[in-house]
C-alpha cells in the first residue's frame, strides 16, 4: 500500500478472472432462474409445490409469530442452517420495524460501516440482547451485543420482541433482540451442516474466504439420551469507502483582499463553508465463531443442557485523508466571481482560500508560501487502526418437567467479553493553490485546485503533528434464574401460573474512556505562539523532502468516487508503514521539530488507576404472570396473559476527573490547584415495577387480534454511567474578591456565586452514574392472518411515552466536584458536556404493516413466484434535544451564541418512513430473491457537526438493493451467488435545519461510496 494508486491498479489485474468468475456466475444463474423451472417442468419432474429452503425457513418464522403469546417477528435459518445475510445487522434490517444504522458507531456520522452498526427497534436504539433467552452483552460501554461481532452462521433464528411479557428479562425500551442457537435435540440424528464461499468486493478488488460447519449427532445410552453440537464459523470480508465532507459554514464578509484579509469594495456578509474533505478508507474484518452445545436426557422428565459460544471480532482500517480546512478565514478574493444563495450561503465561487491568520507559526508558514494565486492552507492525514473483540458465554441449565401440571428451569450463565483498540494518525500541513467550487444541493459538488500538483511538493509539506490513541475494555456478567410454571387448567379462565427469580452482576473497565485515551504531539512549533520567528532561513521546517526511504507515499486516489466526483489531487503523505509502527515517540525521533524538543515524545498508555473507569450492576428480579383464557368473548375465545416484573438494580462507577490548573478561593484562603485526575464515584439504586398484559381475541382460527400494555424500562449502558471527566474547569470570576479575573471563590458572599446565575464552571463528563433508567409506557395494537401456502398479512399500530430520555449535548448540572482542600463542594453550578435525563416526555408513535404470498395459483412456471414486503410509519418528538442553527439568527442562548437555538427534533435514529420490499422465486431446484430496504431521513445526532457551531445531522434517505440465486444440486448439495448494494446506492447526511424563522438551513455534510459485495458460495447438508 506504500502507492495507494499503483498497488491497487496491480490489484486489479491480478483478480480479474476472480470477478469476471463470479459475475459471470451470478448472470448464469439469473438466466437459469427464468428458464430453469420451464425446462423442468417440460421434462415432467416438477408436478407439485415442494416447500424447502427459503421458503420452508418463511413458513417457520411465520409460525414463530402466529403461536407467540406477544408481538414478535422472526428470521429463520434455511434447511443449510444459513441466514440471508452476511451479518446479524443485515439480517435484522429486513425485520419489520427495524432499522440498522450504516455508520460507524451511533454517535459518529462522519464514518461509514460496510455491514452497519447500529439497531432500532420502532424507532429507538434503546434494545437489548439475548441469547437462547439469556442476557449477553459485548464489552463496549454498552449492555447489548455487538450486533456486527455475532457470526450469523452460527444462529438458528433472529427473533425481534415488540411487546414485552413479564418473564421477559427487562433492558429495552424498543423491544428485545434474541439470538436462538441450534440444540443437539433439535435433529434427528448425526446432521451435517455447512458452506464454503468466497467474498468479493467491486470498490476494493479483493475477494476473501469464508466457510462454516455445524455437526450433530445423538445417542442413546444406558444413562439416557445424549446429544452433542458442534458449529464454527469463520468470516473474511475486506472492503473500502470514499468520502466527501463539508465542514460547518462560518460568517465572512467577502469578497477580500487575499492577502490582508481586508473586506474589499462592495463586500457583504455570506456563510461560507469552513472547508472540504478527501478521504478514502480501507477495512479489513476478520469474523470466527465457535459453538457447542450438549444435552442429556437421563429420563422423560429432566432434560440438563450446557452451551459454550465465542466469537472473536478482528479489524484493520486505514484512511488517507487531504483537508482543505478552515484556519482562521475562509476569503473569495477580490474579483474572484460568486453566488450566494437565499441565506446568503455561498454556493459558487471562481476562488476560495483557505489561509490561517491566526497568532501562532502559521504566519510565517503562510508567508512564505502564500500568494494572491496560491493562498490556501491544507493539512493531510494518515491513520491506522486495529481492534480486537472476543466476547464468551457459557451457560449450565435444566429442564424438569416435576409432574403433569409443573415444569420448573433455571440456568446459570458466564458471560466474559474484551474489546482493545489501538490507533494512530500522522498529520501534515500544506500550502498549496486556491479552488473554485460549485456546490449542487444534494448532489455531489464540483471541486476545482488552481494547481493540483502543488499537493504533491514534498517541498511545500512539512510535518505536523501525530496522535496515538489505546482503549482497553473488558467486562463479565454472572447470572442466573430459576422459573417454575403450573398449569392450573386447559379450559378455565386461569390456565397456568408461572413464577420467577434472577439476580446478575454484570461489571465493565473502560480504559482510556469508552472511545480509549488520545494521545496528541505537535511535530513543529506551528501550535504555539513563541514560534513566529521559525522561517526557511533561521529555523527551517521539516519538510516531507526531508524523509527516509519509505516514509513516504505518493497517494493517487485511484477511482475517487467511482468517477462521480473529481479526483483530488495526488498528495504525499506519511506512509503506512510509518504509521503501523503505531509510535508517536518513533516519527518523533525521525521528524519531530528539533529547536524546540518536539522530537521527544511518550506512546500513549494507561495508568492502571486515573485512566480506568470501573462500573458494575446488580440487578435482581422477580415476576409473577398467569396466563388466562375463555371460550367465548363477544363470540370469539380469547386468551392471554398478565404479571409484573419487580426490577432492582444497583448501578455503581468509580474513575477520576481531570481538574484543570487554576486558583481557587475556597473561605477566603486562596489554594494553587495544578492538572491532576480526582477520584470520584457514585451509583443509583432503585427500583421498579413493570406491569404487562398481552391479549389476543381469534375471530377465526387464522385471525389473530392482539392488545398488548405494558411498561418497559432501559438502564443506561456502562459508557452512560461512567464515572469519570475531563476539563473540569473554570473560566475565572471577574472582580473576584482576592483572586482576579483567573480565579473561582467557592465561597457564598463571592462575586462570582449568588445563587447559581454568575457561575463560570465547565467540562465535560464521560458519563454520570446518577442517571436514571428510562421508562417506557407502552400499547401496542396488532391484527394478523394466517393462509395456507405462507400466504400472510398483518397491521399493528404501536404508541410509546418515555420518560427519563437520555441525550448527550451541554447541560447545567449540580454534580459535586472535588476541592482542593480536600473536600467536596455543595452542589455547584457547572456547566458540562455529556450525557442527562431530559426533562419532559418523549413520544414515539406509529404504524407498521406487511404480508407475504407465493402465487401458487398462477400457470407454471410463474406458480413459484412470492412477494414479502413491510412498511412502517413513526412519528417522534424529543422535549430536549439541544442543537444550534447554522446561521445567525435574532435570539441569543447560553449554548449557541448568537446562532439560533434549535427545538422540536425528533428522537435520534429514527426515520419516519421505512419499508421492505422482497420478490422470490422459490420451485423444484431453483430459489431466488431480489430484496429493497429503505428508510427515510432521519437525525442522526443532535450536535453531531462542531466546530464553532453544535449542528444536527441527519443521514439522507437510503435504499439498497441485494439479490440472490442458489440452485439445488441434489439433496445434499446448493450453489448459490448473492449480491448486496448492486444499484452502488451513495449515502450521504445533511447538517442543519429547517428553521421556521430563518428558512432551510440545511446543507449537505457528507457523501459515501462503498463497495457492491457479491459471495459465491456451496452449501452442503447429510
Amino acid at each position: 500500500m506504500e502507492n495507494f494508486g499503483h498497488a491497487t491498479s496491480h490489484a486489479h489485474q491480478a483478480r480479474t478472472p476472480l470477478r469476471n468468475l463470479l459475475l459471470g456466475g451470478a448472470s448464469a444463474l439469473a438466466v437459469a432462474v427464468l428458464i430453469g423451472p420451464a425446462l423442468a417442468q417440460d421434462a415432467g419432474q416438477i408436478e407439485t409445490v415442494v416447500v424447502t429452503g427459503r421458503r420452508e425457513a418463511l413458513e417457520s418464522a411465520q409460525k414463530i409469530k402466529e403461536n407467540s403469546d406477544q408481538i414478535v417477528d422472526a428470521i429463520v435459518a434455511d434447511q443449510a442452517g444459513k441466514l440471508p445475510d452476511n451479518s446479524v445487522t443485515e439480517v435484522l434490517a429486513r425485520v419489520p420495524g427495524v432499522t440498522i444504522g450504516r455508520f460507524a458507531a451511533v454517535n459518529d456520522p462522519d464514518h461509514y460501516s460496510i455491514e452497519g452498526s447500529g439497531v432500532a427497534v420502532r424507532g429507538l436504539t434503546q434494545v437489548s440482547s439475548t441469547l437462547n433467552g439469556r442476557s449477553s452483552f459485548s464489552a463496549s460501554g454498552g449492555r447489548a451485543l455487538l450486533w456486527e461481532d455475532v457470526p450469523p452462521e452460527l444462529m438458528a433464528s433472529v427473533s425481534v420482541f415488540k411487546s414485552s411479557t413479564a418473564d421477559q428479562i427487562e433492558g429495552g425500551i424498543g423491544g428485545s433482540v434474541d439470538l436462538r442457537t441450534h440444540m443437539p435435540f433439535d435433529y434427528d440424528g448425526l446432521t451435517i451442516n455447512g458452506s464454503v464461499s468466497d467474498n468479493y468486493g467491486d470498490f476494493v478488488d479483493s475477494a476473501r474466504p469464508a466457510g462454516s460447519l455445524l455437526i450433530s449427532d445423538k445417542w442413546d445410552t444406558r444413562i439416557g439420551e445424549i446429544g452433542a453440537l458442534v458449529d464454527v464459523s469463520y468470516s473474511d470480508i475486506v472492503s473500502r469507502y470514499d468520502t466527501f465532507q463539508v465542514e460547518p459554514y462560518n460568517q465572512e464578509m467577502i469578497p477580500e483582499n487575499t492577502t490582508t484579509g481586508a473586506p474589499g469594495p462592495g463586500a457583504v456578509s455570506a456563510f461560507v463553508p469552513g472547508g472540504f474533505d478527501w478521504r478514502t478508507s480501507g477495512f479489513d474484518r476478520k469474523r470466527v465463531g465457535v459453538y457447542e452445545a450438549v444435552q442429556w436426557k437421563p429420563n422423560d422428565r429432566l432434560t440438563i443442557y450446557q452451551t459454550f459460544f465465542q466469537s472473536y471480532y478482528h479489524q484493520n482500517q486505514f484512511g488517507l485523508g487531504m483537508y482543505y480546512a478552515n484556519g482562521t478565514s475562509e476569503t473569495v478574493p477580490i474579483g474572484a466571481t460568486y453566488t450566494l444563495g437565499a441565506n446568503h450561503d455561498l454556493i459558487s465561487t471562481s476562488a476560495l482560500n483557505y489561509i490561517n491568520n491566526g497568532s501562532d507559526g502559521y504566519v510565517n508558514f503562510s508567508a512564505e508560501h502564500c500568494t494572491v494565486s496560491n493562498c490556501t492552507y491544507a493539512f493531510n492525514d494518515v491513520g491506522v487502526s486495529k481492534a480486537n473483540n472476543r466476547t464468551m458465554d457459557i451457560t449450565e441449565g435444566f429442564q424438569w418437567d416435576a409432574t403433569d401440571r409443573l415444569f420448573v428451569s433455571g440456568a446459570f450463565q458466564y458471560v466474559h467479553s474484551t474489546a482493545d483498540t489501538k490507533g494512530i494518525d500522522i498529520f501534515t500541513q500544506a500550502m498549496i493553490s486556491n479552488i473554485s467550487m460549485k456546490l449542487n444541493g444534494n448532489h455531489l459538488p464540483t471541486i476545482v485546485m488552481t494547481d493540483p500538483s502543488l499537493e504533491a511538493d514534498p517541498t511545500r509539506t512539512t510535518w505536523d503533528a501525530n496522535m496515538d490513541n489505546l482503549g482497553v475494555h473488558y467486562g463479565s456478567q454472572l447470572a442466573g434464574n430459576l422459573d417454575a410454571k403450573y398449569e392450573v387448567s386447559e379450559s378455565g379462565f386461569l390456565r397456568a401460573v408461572k413464577a420467577g427469580v434472577r439476580w446478575s452482576n454484570m461489571k465493565n473497565v473502560d480504559g482510556g474512556g469508552s472511545g480509549g485515551r488520545y494521545n496528541w504531539h505537535s511535530l513543529t512549533p506551528a501550535w504555539l505562539s513563541c514560534c513566529a520567528t521559525v522561517d526557511s532561513t533561521t529555523n527551517p521546517w521539516n519538510f516531507l523532502s526531508t524523509a527516509q526511504a519509505g516514509d513516504t507515499m505518493l497517494v493517487t486516489f485511484p477511482n475517487f468516487f467511482r468517477g462521480a466526483i473529481k479526483s483530488p489531487a495526488n498528495v504525499i503523505l506519511p506512509s503506512l508503514s510509518l504509521a503501523n509502527h503505531y509510535s508517536v515517540n518513533y516519527d518523533a525521533a525521525k521528524y519531530g521539530y528539533v529547536p524546540w524538543g518536539f522530537n521527544n515524545q511518550t506512546d500513549v498508555t494507561l495508568d492502571p488507576q486515573t485512566d480506568f473507569t470501573r462500573s458494575s450492576t446488580v440487578a435482581k428480579a422477580a415476576y409473577l404472570m398467569a396466563d388466562f383464557g375463555m371460550a367465548d368473548v363477544f363470540g370469539m375465545p380469547m386468551d392471554g396473559n398478565i404479571g409484573v416484573r419487580v426490577v432492582s438494580n444497583a448501578n455503581l462507577s468509580a474513575g477520576y476527573i481531570t481538574r484543570n490548573a487554576g486558583t481557587w478561593i475556597i473561605g477566603g484562603t486562596p489554594y494553587a490547584v495544578s492538572s491532576s485526575a480526582v477520584p470520584t464515584s457514585g451509583g443509583y439504586h432503585y427500583t421498579k415495577v413493570l406491569p404487562s398484559l398481552n391479549v389476543q381475541f381469534m375471530p377465526q382460527d387464522d385471525i389473530h387480534l392482539r392488545l398488548a400494555l405494558s411498561q418497559s424500562m432501559a438502564n443506561p449502558n456502562f459508557g452512560q454511567l461512567a464515572a469519570n471527566g475531563s476539563g473540569i474547569g473554570f473560566n475565572g470570576c471577574p472582580n473576584a474578591p482576592g483572586g482576579g479575573g483567573g480565579a473561582i471563590v467557592i465561597d457564598p458572599t463571592g462575586a462570582c456565586y449568588v445563587g447559581t446565575t454568575t457561575a463560570a464552571l465547565s467540562g465535560s463528563l464521560g458519563g454520570d452514574p446518577f442517571l436514571r433508567p428510562q421508562i417506557s409506557d407502552n400499547l401496542d395494537l396488532s391484527a394478523e392472518w394466517y393462509g395456507q401456502n405462507q400466504a400472510a398479512l398483518h397491521i399493528g399500530l404501536f404508541l410509546k411515552s418515555i420518560h427519563n430520555y437520555m441525550a448527550y449535548g451541554s447541560f447545567n448540572s449540580l454534580v459535586q466536584v472535588p476541592l482542593p482542600n480536600g473536600a467536596l463542594s455543595n452542589p455547584l453550578p457547572l456547566t458540562l458536556n455529556g450525557w442527562y435525563n431530559q426533562p419532559g416526555v418523549a413520544t414515539v408513535r406509529g404504524m407498521e404493516m406487511g404480508g407475504t404470498k407465493f402465487f401458487d395459483f398462477l400457470p407454471d412456471p410463474f406458480d413459484g413466484i412470492g412477494v414479502d414486503a413491510n412498511f412502517t410509519y413513526i412519528d417522534s418528538r424529543s422535549p430536549g434535544s439541544q442543537s444550534c442553527q447554522l446561521f445567525v439568527g435574532a435570539t441569543t442562548s447560553a449554548l449557541c451564541g448568537a446562532n439560533e437555538p434549535i427545538t422540536g427534533l425528533p428522537v435520534e435514529q429514527l426515520s419516519k418512513y421505512n419499508y421492505n420490499l422482497t420478490a422470490m422465486y422459490e420451485k423444484g431446484p431453483w430459489s431466488a430473491r431480489i430484496a429493497y430496504n429503505w428508510r427515510s431521513k432521519y437525525l442522526l445526532v443532535a450536535s453531531g457537526a462542531n466546530g464553532t457551531k453544535t449542528l444536527p445531522v441527519f443521514s439522507a434517505p437510503y435504499g439498497q438493493l441485494d439479490a440472490g440465486v442458489s440452485y439445488k444440486i441434489n439433496d445434499h448439495f446448493t450453489l448459490a451467488v448473492d449480491g448486496q448494494n448492486l444499484t452502488h446506492t451513495m449515502a450521504y447526511t445533511l447538517m442543519g435545519y429547517n428553521s421556521p424563522t430563518q428558512g432551510n438551513q440545511q446543507n449537505p455534510r457528507n457523501w459515501f461510496v462503498s463497495d457492491v459485495r457479491y459471495v459465491g458460495s456451496l452449501k452442503f447438508s447429510f
